[in-house]
C-alpha cells in the first residue's frame, strides 16, 4: 500500500514539473527546486500559505470527507454487504472498506497535489 502511495507521488510531482519520472532521480532537480521552493515559499509567507491551509481544510479535508459520508451511509452500506454476501455483523467491515476505497481514490491523491502545489511544485522556474 506504501509504495503505491510513493508511486502515486512520484508520478504526480512528475506530472505538476512537466518532466519524465527519472529526472526526479537527479541531484541537479533538487537542486533546482531547493532553491524554486525557498523562492516561492518566501513570496507567499505567511498570508498565502496560511490561506492555502485554510483552504486546504475546508475543501481538501472538510469538503471531501463530507461527501464521503454523505455517500457511504445506511443505505449504501446495506445495499453493498447483501451484493457481496456479507451477514448483518459485517457491515462495519463493508463501511471501512469503503470508506477507504473512497479516500485512496479522491482525498489522499488530491492531499498529495495539493500540499505539492503550496511548496511550489509546478511553479515556474527561478533563475538562480
Amino acid at each position: 500500500m506504501e509504495l503505491s502511495r510513493v508511486v502515486l507521488l512520484a508520478l504526480i510531482l512528475a506530472r505538476l514539473e512537466k518532466l519524465p519520472v527519472r529526472l526526479l532521480l537527479r541531484k541537479a532537480f533538487w537542486n533546482d527546486f531547493r532553491t524554486r521552493c525557498a523562492a516561492y515559499l518566501g513570496r507567499n509567507w505567511p498570508h498565502v500559505l496560511l490561506a492555502q491551509i485554510a483552504g486546504f481544510l475546508l475543501l481538501v479535508y472538510g469538503l471531501m470527507n463530507g461527501l464521503i459520508a454523505v455517500i457511504v451511509n445506511e443505505g449504501t452500506v446495506r445495499m453493498a454487504a447483501e451484493m457481496a454476501g456479507f451477514g448483518h455483523d459485517k457491515r462495519e467491515a463493508a463501511s471501512n472498506a469503503m470508506v477507504y476505497f473512497l479516500k485512496n481514490m479522491s482525498v489522499i491523491p488530491m492531499t498529495m497535489v495539493y500540499l505539492a502545489r503550496m511548496i511550489g511544485f509546478g511553479d515556474e522556474r527561478v533563475n538562480a
